[in-house]
């Protein structure tokens, strides 16, 4: 976690950190975090830090719904590009738990067409939105995807495989 300027809210960062890792009491962590937050006095990258922290607290408790608004929040307050991927991608996991494809795909395809954020992580956004354009019936977008990440993904075999799957697929639905 990182260091924050004031004393106490030092203290208190470490105690959300205590209720909410170790003792898996999310509701007490998200209030605590939420006080940090309440006191104005952080800097930048700590405002991104409590934000998905919270949103961690909300969506461990299953309140998709408040951890969908936070991680909002943190993709505003990212202070780099790194970091508002990586915000943008548990947006999109959190609409994928609501069931909301839409946003979960729309949040993917901003992190894919990011001219900065990591390889990998686009990557493996590509590789999650694949996944939804087969689900739909998409397979010519799904193998697109793929194969444009069969290089930059951290798991080139998983890509193999799944493009290998969708050469199936089309061909079953050819001989239909």
């Amino acid at each position: 976690a990182l260091q924050l300027h004031a004393h106490g809210a030092g203290l208190l960062f470490q105690l959300g950190d205590v209720y909410g890792r170790e003792l898996k009491k999310w509701d007490r962590a998200v209030e605590i975090w939420q006080k940090c937050l309440a006191r104005g006095s952080t800097k930048p990258e700590e405002v991104y830090e409590l934000h998905m922290l919270i949103s961690q607290g909300y969506q461990e408790q299953g309140q998709y719904q408040l951890a969908r608004e936070q991680y909002k929040k943190a993709v505003d307050s990212a202070t780099d590009m790194e970091s508002k991927a990586k915000a943008m991608y548990q947006l999109a996991q959190v609409n994928g738990y609501m069931g909301d494809l839409a946003q979960t795909k729309k949040w993917l395809e901003e992190i894919i067409n990011m001219n900065d954020a990591d390889q990998e992580m686009q990557a493996v956004a590509a590789y999650n939105l694949a996944d939804i354009y087969e689900q739909e019936g998409n397979l010519e977008r799904a193998e697109e995807l793929l194969l444009s990440i069969i290089d930059t993904h951290p798991n080139p075999r998983a890509v193999q495989i799944r493009l290998d799957f969708l050469e199936k697929e089309k061909q079953n639905r050819g001989n239909g």
